[in-house]
C-alpha cells in the first residue's frame, strides 16, 4: 500500500475539536456529534456546534469513531462484492492505521485495497 494515505484516520481522530464528537464526515471535512435526536457539526469559524437538518452520518464515506475505537475499523460505505456481486453486504472500510479494504458479510470475501485503488472506490461511493 502507498506511504501516501488517502484518509489519515490518528490525525481525524487527534484533531478532534471535543470529547462528544461522535463522527467524521470525509467529503465535507467536518466532524459531526449524533445523539439519539440531533446531528450536529462542528463550526471551525465559529468553534461551536452547529444543528444539521439531516442525518449527515448515514451518508457514505463517515467515520464513526465508537466503531474504530472499538473494533479498530470503519465501514465507509457498500461496494460490489467482486467475488459474489452482492451490492449490499460488502463494504468499504479504513482501518485506524489507515488501511484500505473490501469485506463482504455475505461471501465472506476480504480485499486489502491499494490507495490508488481506494480513490476509484471513493469516487463510486460518492456517486
Amino acid at each position: 500500500m502507498s506511504d501516501q494515505a488517502v484518509i489519515n484516520v490518528q490525525k481525524i481522530l487527534e484533531n478532534s475539536p471535543s470529547r462528544i464528537t461522535t463522527h467524521y464526515h470525509i467529503p465535507l471535512k467536518a466532524y459531526l456529534s449524533v445523539d439519539d435526536t440531533n446531528t450536529y457539526m462542528w463550526c471551525d469559524v465559529n468553534q461551536a456546534w452547529i444543528a444539521s437538518k439531516r442525518d449527515l452520518q448515514n451518508d457514505v464515506l463517515v467515520l464513526e469513531f465508537e466503531l474504530l475505537n472499538s473494533a479498530g475499523f470503519s465501514k465507509l460505505g457498500l461496494h460490489p462484492c467482486p467475488h459474489c456481486k452482492s451490492s449490499q453486504q460488502c463494504y468499504a472500510s479504513i482501518g485506524i492505521s489507515n488501511e484500505l479494504s473490501l469485506d463482504c458479510d455475505r461471501c465472506g470475501f476480504s480485499l486489502e485495497v491499494d490507495s490508488e485503488c481506494f480513490s476509484q472506490i471513493q469516487k463510486q461511493l460518492i456517486q
